[in-house]
């Protein structure tokens, strides 16, 4: 009996969620990637004022990786739908584009959409940006890590 190894690549990644209360008392969370959330809470902390708690470990898979492996990812704890945005600016001085990455609640999709298209430089006209989020379902899987 011949064996077949499936060898996709698999979309991952680690993330940190975390909740955010602002000056007036109104919270929510955010989910950071974790190689910028050390410089994200110090930026929101010192320049915009909220205060960042409850930091967890997170793991952002495809739905199809999900099913795949449910009998481990079932056992993660909570799991929510997550979706990732990303940002493509080509800067045609350089001739190269950027791309950025956010990833948000399932629920907040369009209006960090919004948001980020109110940023986007107006030096970008719109043959130069493109910013969409990401269609297939994902999960994310908290991985508590108690200190």
């Amino acid at each position: 009996m011949e064996k077949t190894i499936k060898n996709t690549p698999k979309e991952r990644q680690k993330l940190i969620r975390c909740h955010v209360t602002n000056g007036e008392g109104k919270a929510s969370y955010r989910v950071i990637e974790l190689e910028h959330f050390s410089l994200w809470k110090y930026l929101v902390t010192n320049k915009h004022g909220l205060t960042v708690s409850d930091p967890h470990l997170c793991l952002w898979i495809s739905e199809e990786e999900y099913q795949e492996n449910i009998n481990i990812y079932s056992r993660a704890g909570e799991i929510n739908q997550v979706n990732r945005i990303s940002v493509e600016l080509f800067d045609g001085m350089y001739g190269f584009t950027n791309t950025i990455q956010r990833f948000v609640p399932d629920g907040d999709t369009e209006e960090v959409v919004d948001i980020i298209s109110s940023h986007v430089p107006q030096q970008y006209p719109p043959t130069y940006h493109n910013i969409f989020s990401t269609t297939m379902p994902v999960k994310l899987a908290w991985l508590r890590v108690e200190p």
